[in-house]
Parts: C-alpha cells; structure tokens; sequence
C-alpha cells in the first residue's frame, strides 16, 4: 500500500469515527447543527423533540456504532466507484473506474472536489426528483 493510499484511507476512518461522534452530539443537542444537505436546519419543535432524549451508556454506544457503519458507507460507495467495481445510476457508456494521484504543484489548480460537493447536491436534487 502506498503513503498516499495509507494516508488517505487513514482520513477516513478518521472522518467515520468523527461524523459518528458529531451525529450522537447532534442528537443531544451539543451545538452541532447540520451542514447536509445545504440549508438544512432543524425546526423548532424537532430541537424541543431532540432535547428530551436522555440515552443511557448502552443506547450511546449502539447510536455510535450504527452512525459509524451509515458513515462508511458512502465511502465505501465512492471507493468502489474508482475502482470500477460499482457503476453510477447516471453515466453513459462503460464505466471504468478513476484513479486518486498525489497533486504536484502544477496540477493542484483547477476545480475543487471539496468546493463541488455541496454545489452539486442541487443538480443530483433536479435529477433524482421522481418524474411527474
């Protein structure tokens, strides 16, 4: 396994356990507030709703777990996607795969995955919308 590969799976699972954590602190009401979809915020009567949870050590460490597995799995989706195991639902043509390299300093510039993520949610909104 390469550094990069190593590194990058490591962030990951890093990311997994962080998005569990985050998920049982936004269920107990510990000033997280979701950012996905975009502009997503909780109605008054959901934060009244989620403030009268009280979890025991038990039900916390089966949120947890549950959180984690949800977590991994777009990850899991995203990394069968580039290695041309999984097909996407819209793509026209054989779908081979893509591959992750380590950006040089010439190729760092361009267009942000990051940047693209949340942006795009609107147009996969417009074509995943049940045809009428």
């Amino acid at each position: 396994m390469t550094a990069l590969r190593a590194t990058l799976l490591a962030e990951m699972h890093r990311a997994i356990d962080a998005a569990a954590s985050d998920g049982l602190a936004m269920l107990q009401l510990r000033g997280i507030e979701p950012a996905y979809p975009p502009g997503v915020e909780l109605s008054d009567a959901e934060l009244t709703s989620l403030a009268s949870l009280t979890l025991t050590v038990l039900q916390r460490s089966a949120i947890e777990k549950v959180l984690r597995d949800v977590a991994s799995r777009p990850l899991f989706q995203l990394l069968s996607l580039v290695d041309g195991v999984a097909d996407p639902a819209r793509w026209d043509g054989p779908w081979l795969g893509a591959h992750i390299t380590e950006a040089t300093e010439e190729s760092s510039e361009g267009a942000m995955w990051h940047d693209d993520f949340f942006e795009s949610y609107w147009a996969y909104l417009e074509s995943s919308a049940p045809d009428v």
